[in-house]
C-alpha cells in the first residue's frame, strides 16, 4: 500500500525518474536503476515512458492497438497518449491501425516510394499489389496499363479494363481519356494540351508523370506538378506544407520618423527609402539594409525642399538605385525622381518629371534593363487618371506622358512592373461603380497596347492594388469587402490580362486587412499586409503557390500594442525581405526582417533547395539517411545530397558519413587517430567515438548494447555497438543480421521494406514473431502481412485459420483474401452487401471490394443490392425461370408478384390478362386499367390491331373513324376497330348518336323508320335527317315528304315551308296541307292550275283530283272549258245575261 505522505520526491537510485513515479508503476523499482528496461516490450525505455507521460507497464498506453513504440518512432503524426488508431494521418485511406499491420509508414502517404497511396494499394492486396513495394510498373491484371496508370485513372488493377486502345491515335487509351474529363478519346489534339497549366502535356502526364492531366496540382500540396518535376520533387505525393519563419527578431533600421518604407534588392543587400519628417517636413532619406537587417553605412537624405515628399518607390537598376516619389515643393504634387549609388550616396540631383498645374501622385516606378517606367496617378483631366512616362537612366523624360485611363472616373494607385518585354500597370477604378483592380499594357516605347482589362468582378470595394510579375505571369495582391469586412485578396492573370483561376483570399479573420505588397521569389509569391485582428494593426505574411493556391498557414510577423503599418515586400530569389513602419512606443520608426521558408526541414530553405537541385518535398533526396542540408554544409569533401555516400569516409577516421551524421561529428575532419592500443581488432578511434567501449580494455567480445552481437562483430559489421538498433527502424541489429539472406540490413532503416513480398514489413514481421524471410509463415495461404493487417478479427499468422469468418458474412479468411474483402468488415465496400454474398457472384462482375450497388449486371432492372434485398440472384435476370424478369416482379411485389416464386398465370387485377401477358404488353399487373383510361387492359389489348394501347392513354381517340371515342365505344359494346358493328352501312357511332329513336349498333335496324316521317332509318342517315325527328328542320313539313319533292328544291334539312318552287301561288308547307305537288302547278294534271283550282274549290274543284271534264255548275261548260274561256266555274251566268256560259261558248 502507498501512502502519499511516505512518497518520495527524490530519486533513490538516480535512474532519472521521481520515487514517486516508480512506487506507482508496479513494474518499476525505485531502488533499482532500471531506466533503459523495457517492462511492457514496447521498444521504449522505462526513462522513455516517463519523459514521454507514458504508461511504462502498458505497452498500449491508449489501449488503441498500437505499441507505444511505435506511435512515438511516428510522433509527427501519431499520439500515443490518444486513442488515434482509426484516424489516418497521411491521408492515404489506411488508418493508422492498418498502417501498423501493414507495416506502412503511418507519416507518409506513400510508404514504398511508388507513386500510389499506401490505402490504395492496400486495397488491391489481392492482385499483389503491397504498400511496401514498388509495383507501380506491374500489370496484374495484364491489361496493359501499370498499376501507377491504373491509380490515375481510377481503375481496378486486379481487373482487365480495356487495353490499350486508343481511337484517335493521340498516344493516350482510350479508357483513361474517358475516365479524365478534360480528355476526348475521339481528338487527336489531346497529346500535346496542358489543360490543366501546369506545364507538362497531356501526353505526358499519362505516359512519363503519371500526374492528373486536368489537375495542376494532383497531390494537392499546393506545388504545381510541372514546377514539382523541374525541381525533382514527386508531383504525386503531397509535399508537406513549407514552414515560414524568420531571419530573427524585427530590426530597426530607421529612428522615430520614418513611414511608407519601399525596398528593393540588389543580389546581396536592400535599398530602403521612406519619408520622414525629422525635418519639420516630411522628406524622403534611403539607406542600406543587409539581409539580417542591419543598416549600412549612413542615411541619405534624398529630397530637400521646404515643403512635403511622400509615397517613395524605390528599384534597382542593376549598378545603381532610383527612386521616384511624390512632392509639394512647387505648390501642387508633381513626380520626382533621383538616382542613389549602390554604396548608398546621392548620384545627381532631383529631377522633375511631371509638370502640371494639376496634382500628379502616388509613383510606381520600374526598371526595363535599359531605362525607367513610371507610373502615377494625375487629375489634370478633372479626375484622377492613370498616366506613364519613360525615364532614361538619368531621369530624363523620354517622350510625352502617355494617358492610360480615360473613363471619366477615378483611377488611382498604379502598381508598376516590367515582364520582360514590356510593361504591366494595375491600379484601383471606380468606373464600374466601385472600386475594382484594372490592368493596361503598356509597349517598351511607352505606348499603350490594347484596352484596360478589368481584373476583379465582385459589387464589393476594392483597394490598394500592387502587382508582380513571376515570369510566366502576373499576380494581383489587394484589400476587398465583399467578405463583409476588408480582407486581402490574391489573382492571377497572363500577360493579356486573362484571369487564370478564382480570387484567392488570403486573410480570414475579424478586423481589417490593409496595404497588401506582392512579390514573386523562390518559386512562390510572398504577399504582406497589415491585419487588425488583433486589435491593432499587425504585419502578417502569406504564400501562394505558382497555382494560387495558399501554401501552408500564415506567419505574424509583428506583436506589439502599438500599430505596424504600411508593409512593403522585397524578393531575392529565395527569400523575402519585408520592411514596415512601427509606431511602437519604445522605438517607433521603420522595421525590416526576412522570411525564410523550408519546406521538408532539411536546413535548406526552398531558393537553395532549386540552387542545389534537390526535392524540397524530402528532407534526404537521395535516401541515405543523411539530410539534405547536413550534406551540402559538408560537400567541402564530397559529401553529396544527391548521391548515396552514407558509407563513404572521406576523412579517414574510421567513421562513415553515415555514423558522423549521427554522431554529429564532422564527416570531414579526422578527430581521432586509427590505431588500436588494446589489440582487440577495434580502431581506437572507433571505440572513442563509442561511450560503451574502451579503447585501453580488449572488450571485443562483450556486448555492449546487449543485442546479441559481440562489439567486434559490431564493428565488422558497421553496427553501433552503443545501439541495439543501429538505423532506428525499431529491430534489433541481431534480427536484421540473422535475416540478412533475404535482405535485412541492420544498417538501412528497412523496417518498412517487405523482404518476403508478404505485405507485412520487416518491423512488422518482427513484432509479430512472422519469419521476415517467409511470405506465409503458419503455410495456410494467405500471407503474413494480410493476417497482421487482421489481427483484429482474429486473423493469425501463426495458425492456420482459413475457415475463421468473424464478421459473419459467410466468407472464411482464405476467401476474404482471394476475393481481396476485409475480414473485419462484412460489407468491405460498404455497398450494403456482404462480402459473402458478393463472392458468390462473382461470375458476372458482382465484387466484393467495389461498391457496385447500383451496377445491374443482369440486366433485369434490378441493382445488384435490390438483389441481396430482394433474395434473387444477381447473375439471372430470372431467377424463378417465370420469364418475367426479376426487376418487373420486385416493382409489383405490391399485389403479390414475387420473382421466386413462378407466378406467370396469375392475374392479381382481375383483367383477365396473366401476369405473364401483363409483362409483354407492358401493362401493370396491379391495375386492371394500367393508363388510367377507364378502359380494361385486356379489352385495349383486344383491339390492338386498329391502336388500342393499354399503357397510353386513348379513350378519347377514335381509331376506326366512325365518330365514336374508344371509351363510349367501350361502354357502348361496338368494336373500336369496326365502324358499323352490326354491318347496317350506318356508323356506330351515329347510331349511338340517335339511340333515342331506338337505334342500335349492334342491331341491323336500317329499314326502320321510328319517327314515322316516310325516311326509314338508313335513308336518315343517308340524307342527314333526324331519325328522331319526323320534320328534322322543323318547317312543318315531313322529312318523308320533303325528301320525295328534292328534285325542285325541297331539302329536309333546310326550312323551306315559304318557297314556291313551281310557281302556282302555293308555298311549299301548303302544297303539303294540301296535298298538291310542290314541284308542279297542276298537281293532278287536269290542264288546269293548282292555284286556280284552290281558288274555285266552291265548284267542288281540287287541285289534286283531275275532275276538267267535270261541270261543276251545270252551265255546259266543263270545269277545263270555264279555265279556258276564263269563266266562273262556280256560276252557270259568269255575265249574267240570263245566257248560260256554255249555250254562249257554244
Amino acid at each position: 500500500m502507498l501512502f502519499p505522505t511516505l512518497s518520495r520526491a527524490q530519486d533513490y537510485d538516480n535512474d532519472g525518474m521521481p520515487d514517486s513515479y516508480e512506487q506507482a508503476h508496479l513494474c518499476l523499482d525505485y531502488q533499482y536503476d532500471d531506466s533503459l528496461d523495457d517492462p511492457d516490450i514496447d521498444t521504449l525505455t522505462n526513462f522513455d515512458e516517463y519523459t514521454f507521460g507514458a504508461d511504462p507497464c502498458d505497452s498500449d498506453s491508449d489501449d488503441d492497438l498500437m505499441p507505444d513504440g511505435f506511435e512515438f518512432t511516428h510522433d509527427i503524426c501519431l499520439d500515443p497518449l490518444s486513442g488515434d488508431s482509426l484516424m489516418d494521418g497521411d491521408f492515404d485511406l489506411l488508418d493508422n491501425l492498418r498502417e501498423y499491420y501493414a507495416g506502412s509508414e503511418p507519416c507518409n502517404p506513400d510508404t514504398d516510394g511508388d507513386m500510389m497511396p499506401d490505402g490504395w494499394e492496400q486495397t488491391y492486396t489481392g492482385c499483389g499489389l503491397s504498400p511496401l513495394v514498388g509495383d507501380s510498373a506491374g500489370d496484374p491484371d495484364t491489361d496493359g496499363q501499370n498499376n501507377l496508370a491504373e491509380y490515375h485513372a481510377l481503375t481496378d488493377p486486379c481487373v482487365f479494363n480495356g487495353g490499350t486502345v486508343d481511337t484517335d491515335g493521340d498516344g493516350i487509351p482510350d479508357f483513361y481519356e474517358l475516365s479524365h474529363a478534360c480528355l476526348d478519346f475521339e481528338n487527336y489534339d489531346d497529346w500535346w494540351r496542358d489543360y490543366d497549366g501546369d506545364g507538362i502535356n497531356c501526353q505526358d502526364e499519362y505516359l512519363f508523370q503519371s500526374t492528373d492531366p486536368c489537375d495542376a496540382d494532383s497531390d494537392d500540396d499546393s506545388f504545381d506538378d510541372g514546377l514539382e518535376v523541374v525541381l525533382g520533387s514527386n508531383p504525386l505525393v503531397f509535399a508537406f506544407h513549407p514552414s515560414l519563419w524568420t531571419s530573427g527578431p524585427e530590426l530597426q533600421v530607421t529612428t522615430a520618423n520614418g513611414q511608407e518604407p519601399s525596398l528593393a534588392y540588389t543580389g546581396s543587400e536592400f535599398g530602403m527609402a521612406w519619408r520622414d519628417s525629422r525635418d519639420g517636413n516630411d522628406e524622403i532619406y534611403f539607406v542600406r539594409v543587409t539581409e539580417g537587417g542591419t543598416a549600412v553605412g549612413s542615411e541619405l537624405r534624398v529630397s530637400n525642399a521646404a515643403q512635403d515628399s511622400w509615397y517613395p518607390s524605390l528599384v534597382w537598376a542593376g549598378t545603381e538605385y532610383g527612386v521616384a516619389w511624390e512632392d509639394f515643393r512647387d505648390g501642387n504634387y508633381e513626380i520626382y525622381f533621383m538616382r542613389v549609388s549602390a554604396n548608398g550616396s546621392a548620384v545627381g540631383s532631383n529631377v522633375r518629371v511631371t509638370s502640371n498645374a494639376s496634382f500628379s501622385r502616388y509613383p510606381s516606378l520600374a526598371w526595363s534593363g535599359t531605362e525607367y517606367g513610371v507610373a502615377w496617378g494625375d487629375n489634370r483631366d478633372g479626375n484622377y487618371e492613370i498616366y506613364f512616362a519613360r525615364l532614361s537612366t538619368t531621369g530624363t523624360k523620354i517622350g510625352s506622358d502617355l494617358r492610360v485611363t480615360s473613363d471619366g472616373s477615378s483611377s488611382s494607385y498604379p502598381s508598376l512592373v516590367w515582364n520582360g518585354s514590356e510593361y504591366g500597370v494595375s491600379w484601383t477604378d471606380n468606373r464600374a461603380g466601385g472600386g475594382e483592380v484594372f490592368f493596361a499594357r503598356v509597349s517598351a516605347a511607352g505606348a499603350k497596347v490594347g484596352s484596360d482589362v478589368r481584373i476583379t468582378n465582385d459589387p464589393s470595394a476594392t483597394a490598394n492594388a500592387w502587382l508582380c510579375w513571376s515570369g510566366s505571369e502576373y499576380g494581383v495582391s489587394y484589400t476587398d469587402s465583399r467578405a463583409g469586412n476588408e480582407e486581402i485578396y490574391f489573382t492571377r492573370f497572363d500577360y493579356s490580362g486573362t484571369t487564370l483561376g478564382l480570387d484567392l483570399r488570403l486573410s480570414n479573420a475579424t478586423g481589417f486587412s490593409r496595404q497588401s505588397a506582392v512579390a514573386w521569389s523562390g518559386g512562390v509569391f510572398g504577399v504582406t499586409w497589415q491585419d487588425y485582428r488583433d486589435g491593432n494593426y499587425e504585419t502578417y505574411f502569406a504564400q501562394v503557390s505558382a497555382t494560387g493556391k495558399v501554401i501552408g498557414t500564415e506567419l505574424r510577423i509583428t506583436n506589439q500594442a502599438d500599430p505596424s503599418l504600411n508593409p512593403i515586400v522585397a524578393p531575392t530569389g529565395t527569400r523575402f525581405g519585408v520592411a514596415w513602419n512601427d509606431s511602437r512606443t519604445t522605438a517607433p520608426g521603420n522595421y525590416f526582417l526576412t522570411v525564410l521558408f523550408d519546406n521538408d526541414g532539411d536546413g535548406l530553405e526552398t531558393g537553395e533547395e532549386f540552387i542545389n537541385a534537390t526535392d524540397f518535398a524530402d528532407w534526404d533526396s537521395d535516401d541515405d539517411g543523411m539530410d539534405d542540408g547536413w550534406e551540402v554544409a559538408a560537400s567541402g569533401c564530397g559529401l553529396d545530397p544527391l548521391f548515396v555516400d552514407s558509407l563513404n569516409d572521406p576523412d579517414f577516421d574510421g567513421q562513415t558519413n553515415l555514423q558522423e551524421y549521427l554522431a554529429m561529428t564532422d564527416p570531414c575532419v579526422n578527430e581521432g587517430g586509427g590505431g588500436d592500443a588494446d589489440g582487440d581488432g577495434m580502431p581506437d578511434s572507433y571505440e572513442q567515438a563509442h561511450v560503451c567501449l574502451n579503447y585501453l580494455l580488449g572488450d571485443s567480445l562483450a556486448d555492449g548494447d546487449t543485442d546479441g552481437l559481440t562489439n567486434v562483430e559490431e564493428y565488422t559489421l558497421t553496427t553501433d555497438p552503443c545501439d541495439e538498433d543501429t538505423d532506428d527502424d525499431l529491430m534489433p541489429d541481431e534480427f536484421e543480421v540473422d535475416n540478412t539472406v533475404c535482405g535485412l540490413d541492420p544498417l538501412a532503416g528497412d523496417s518498412l521494406v517487405d523482404s518476403d513480398l508478404d505485405g507485412l514489413g520487416n518491423l512488422g514481421e518482427y513484432t509479430a514473431g512472422t519469419e521476415p524471410c517467409d511470405p506465409d509463415t503458419d503455410d495456410d495461404g494467405m500471407p503474413d502481412g494480410w493476417e497482421v493487417t487482421y489481427l483484429a478479427c482474429y486473423a493469425n499468422p501463426l495458425e492456420g485459420d482459413t475457415a475463421m469468418d468473424d464478421d459473419e458474412d459467410n466468407l472464411g479468411l482464405l476467401g476474404e483474401y482471394l476475393v481481396g474483402s476485409n475480414p473485419c468488415e462484412p460489407d468491405t465496400d460498404f455497398d450494403g452487401m456482404p462480402d459473402g454474398w458478393e463472392a458468390l457472384n462473382t461470375a458476372c462482375g458482382v465484387n466484393p471490394i467495389v461498391g457496385d450497388s447500383l451496377f445491374d449486371y443482369d440486366f433485369d432492372a434490378l441493382t445488384n443490392l435490390a438483389e441481396f434485398n430482394s433474395g434473387t440472384e444477381p447473375c439471372n435476370s430470372d431467377t424463378d425461370s417465370d420469364t418475367m424478369p426479376d426487376g418487373w416482379e420486385v416493382s409489383h411485389v405490391g399485389c403479390g408478384l414475387s420473382p421466386l416464386t413462378g407466378d406467370s398465370v396469375g392475374d392479381y387485377d382481375t383483367d383477365t390478362l396473366t401476369n405473364r401477358l401483363e409483362y409483354t404488353a407492358g401493362t401493370n399487373p396491379c391495375l386492371s386499367d394500367t393508363d388510367g383510361d377507364s378502359m380494361p387492359d385486356n379489352w385495349e389489348l383486344e383491339n390492338t390491331v386498329c391502336g388500342l394501347n393499354p399503357i397510353a392513354g386513348d379513350s378519347l381517340m377514335d381509331f376506326d373513324f366512325d365518330g365514336l371515342d374508344n371509351l363510349r365505344e367501350y361502354f357502348s359494346g361496338v368494336g373500336p376497330c369496326d365502324s358499323d358493328s352490326d354491318d347496317d352501312t350506318m356508323p356506330d357511332g351515329w347510331e349511338v348518336t340517335y339511340s333515342c329513336a331506338g337505334i342500335s349498333p349492334l342491331t341491323a335496324d336500317g329499314n326502320d323508320d321510328d319517327d314515322a316521317d316516310g325516311l326509314d332509318t338508313v335513308d336518315e342517315h343517308g340524307h342527314g335527317t333526324n331519325p328522331c325527328l319526323a320534320d328534322t328542320d322543323g318547317d312543318f313539313m315531313p322529312d318523308g315528304w320533303e325528301q320525295a319533292y328534292t328534285t325542285c328544291g325541297l331539302n329536309p334539312i333546310a326550312g323551306d315551308s315559304l318557297f314556291d318552287p313551281d310557281l302556282d301561288g302555293q308555298t311549299n308547307l301548303a302544297e303539303y296541307l294540301i296535298g298538291s305537288n310542290p314541284c308542279s302547278d297542276d298537281s293532278d294534271s287536269d290542264g288546269m292550275p293548282d292555284a286556280w283550282e284552290l281558288a274555285n274549290a266552291c265548284a267542288g274543284i281540287s287541285p289534286i283530283v283531275s275532275d276538267g271534264a267535270l261541270d261543276g255548275d251545270t252551265d255546259g261548260l266543263t270545269n277545263l272549258g270555264e279555265y279556258q274561256e276564263g269563266t266562273d266555274p262556280c256560276d252557270p251566268d259568269s255575265d249574267d245575261d240570263f245566257m248560260p256560259d256554255g249555250w254562249e261558248v257554244h
